[in-house]
């Protein structure tokens, strides 16, 4: 990332936090967006590049815990009274996490600052699996989707939320097992029906298990690395910033060729999704 970028970047998370304040439970159709950036142009790029899924911010100071393997926390023995404080304290981090990630979000209004720059679309964050939760572990379903197409989502993940000490989440991504994810589509609404599936339905992308620190007031994290693979558009990894608050999530997805050249994602900054709904 260039001093440029990180600079952007950095100017857009300040933007974001005081957002956080100005803007919790406002409609994105009533509130303006401070956030700008340019598209990276790539051909045949379309809409899953525009950097919408849930991500970290490797340009930030916040370093994922090598002690922790896909988002799972190493534990041993009994626990001590220190560690069930912290086991408590971790729970209350989730609990944040979930409520900041639940609801409908919407990039309406940075589409209509900046339309050329930024598409319009949609995400759904749901918790599913409740009956298989716990204090230190959550399950939501994601989907994306274009304003123009909004039955056919391009995007559907599950996420994975574990509790891994004090003030950090782990979030790790999920993919459908059987490849078709649409047969899925509109379930946000219904989460329940996802009851029917099992662990073995989904599957995770190994590498790209984000580390989510909450401050307070907001969480931020990054992908590790270049540990997240993909062969999406010519890239052969993605990289993955995100601010999450109650007002919603500002996300930077980009993808990198061999080179370390970056192949589709926004350019100057991320995408702001602010909250349309509980």
């Amino acid at each position: 990332m260039s001093i440029s970028q990180r600079t952007s970047f950095f100017a857009a998370t300040s933007l974001f936090a005081a957002a956080a304040v100005s803007l919790a439970g406002c409609c994105c159709t009533e509130c303006g967006s401070e956030v700008r950036t340019d598209q990276l142009q790539v051909t045949g790029a379309g809409v899953e590049a525009t950097g919408g899924d849930l991500g970290g911010i490797s340009a930030l100071e916040v370093k994922p815990s090598k002690v922790f393997v896909a988002g799972r926390p190493v534990s041993s023995g009994p626990k001590s009274a220190t560690a069930t404080a912290t086991v408590n304290t971790a729970s209350v981090a989730i609990d944040v996490l979930q409520r900041f990630m639940t609801g409908t979000f919407s990039s309406e209004a940075q589409h209509q600052s900046d339309p050329e720059n930024f598409f319009d679309i949609h995400l759904h964050m749901t918790p599913i699996w409740e009956s298989r939760s716990s204090l230190t572990e959550r399950w939501l379903y994601v989907e994306q989707a274009s304003a123009q197409a909004l039955d056919k989502p391009y995007r559907q993940r599950v996420y994975r939320l574990a509790a891994v000490g004090g003030n950090q989440v782990s979030s790790e991504v999920f993919e459908f097992a059987d490849g078709k994810p649409l047969v899925h589509a509109g379930k946000w609404q219904a989460p329940q029906a996802f009851d029917a599936l099992e662990r073995k339905d989904i599957v995770a992308r190994e590498g790209c298990a984000l580390l989510l620190t909450y401050d307070g007031s907001i969480f931020k994290g990054a992908t590790d690395g270049q540990s997240c693979l993909t062969d999406f558009r010519g890239a052969k990894y993605t990289t993955s910033e995100a601010i999450i608050s109650p007002a919603g999530l500002l996300t930077w997805d980009r993808g990198w060729n061999a080179k370390g050249e970056q192949v589709w994602g926004a350019t100057k900054g991320g995408y702001n999704f602010l909250r349309v709904t509980e």
